[in-house]
């Protein structure tokens, strides 16, 4: 009989079955159950090999490991790939609205502070106008030296606007008697008065800028300051 060989072929496919729970033959003899991958291996493992075929087997047996362990990770790939493209557009999503939302208030900033400026340029060219027609006295003047009205036609067809208001906004009113003594309005809003773009005092020649409404009233009494140069009071 062959037992070199034999041996040897049993020493190797037992490399490949560790732990292999043992049961008990018919004929008292215990027998090793081979497990599911030395099963597969086994098929790599002839019954007579010397040394050499011995590495060789055990190459294979790791290449069909490989194989087999690529398969079980391919076949998941399918399933996963919904769902980071779902977490894909989720992330570009987000980044996207951040930045449309980061750019339109950004756009907001810049429109308000060209509003601002706009208008401020406004009352420094009607107080100037006020100062040149009360100097030449080419306009009715009231008792304190001051035209007694502001009209548009000093402008020619440019009048000054206030870029904070609406275009149907009246474009100014006058202060009442009892407000001669005021420097601001008694509301700084468009919802004082007649909502007026401009609010003039005749007695003190002062022209303000009235502003939009706000969420608070500091928020508007800030942007009030900041328009007309001085703090409302």
């Amino acid at each position: 009989m062959l037992s070199g060989p034999t041996t040897l072929s049993r020493r190797a496919c037992n490399r490949f079955k560790p732990n292999n729970p043992q049961v008990h033959g018919t004929d008292g003899v215990d027998q090793q159950v081979p497990s599911k991958v030395a099963l597969g291996m086994s098929r790599f493992l002839p019954s007579r090999v010397d040394e050499h075929d011995t590495r060789q087997s055990v190459h294979d047996a790791h290449v069909w490991m490989s194989l087999t362990l690529l398969g079980q990770r391919s076949g998941s790939e399918p399933a996963m790939r919904p769902i980071r493209l779902s977490i894909d557009f989720l992330i570009i999503g987000t980044v996207a609205g951040a930045l449309v939302l980061g750019l339109r208030t950004h756009q907001t900033a810049l429109a308000e502070r060209s509003a601002v400026e706009s208008t401020r340029a406004s009352i420094a060219q009607i107080e100037a106008e006020i100062g040149i027609r009360a100097t030449l006295g080419n306009a009715p003047l009231n008792e304190f030296g001051h035209p007694e009205a502001v009209q548009q036609a000093w402008f020619d067809d440019c009048a000054p606007c206030n870029a904070l208001a609406s275009e149907s906004a009246p474009w100014i009113e006058y202060a009442l008697p009892f407000e001669f003594g005021r420097e601001h309005p008694r509301d700084p809003t468009f919802r004082g008065g007649r909502g007026a773009m401009f609010w003039y005092n005749p007695m003190k020649g002062i022209v303000r800028a009235r502003v939009p409404e706000t969420a608070s009233d500091e928020a508007a009494r800030a942007l009030y300051a900041e328009v007309n140069g001085t703090a409302w009071e």
